[in-house]
């Protein structure tokens, strides 16, 4: 056994060899604020430009269905957002980003206020 807490925790799983399978798992996953504070623990630990654009989109999938909001906030959901706000307009996925902050502001989310239009 290893002890974790004398140095960096290990990484037991390889984020993007796990991608492939996320498509499959937001059917289960939607509507659920764990498992919207799950996807995004696997999606920080993807490249910038994954991340604005896959993880956005997967992220949007969750949260929105039928057009209606079911989760405007998570644990960690708004500070991601707020996170890759740069590397959703260097990734030209600012639209996205925006639609999905309105549509949580919308739905009740205070903590976007200031960064919806």
């Amino acid at each position: 056994m290893y002890n974790e807490l004398s140095g960096p925790p290990i990484d037991w799983i390889a984020p993007d060899q796990l991608t492939d399978l996320v498509d499959r798992w937001l059917p289960v996953g939607k509507g659920k604020e764990r498992c919207v504070d799950a996807l995004i623990r696997l999606v920080r630990a993807l490249p910038a430009e994954e991340q604005a654009t896959r993880g956005l989109a997967w992220l949007a999938d969750l949260c929105i269905h039928d057009d209606r909001v079911t989760v405007d906030q998570s644990w960690s959901s708004n500070d991601w957002l707020k996170e890759i706000r740069a590397a959703v307009e260097e990734h030209g996925t600012l639209p996205e980003w925006q639609t999905l902050v309105d549509a949580l502001v919308v739905a009740g989310n205070s903590g976007l206020a200031h960064f919806s239009t």
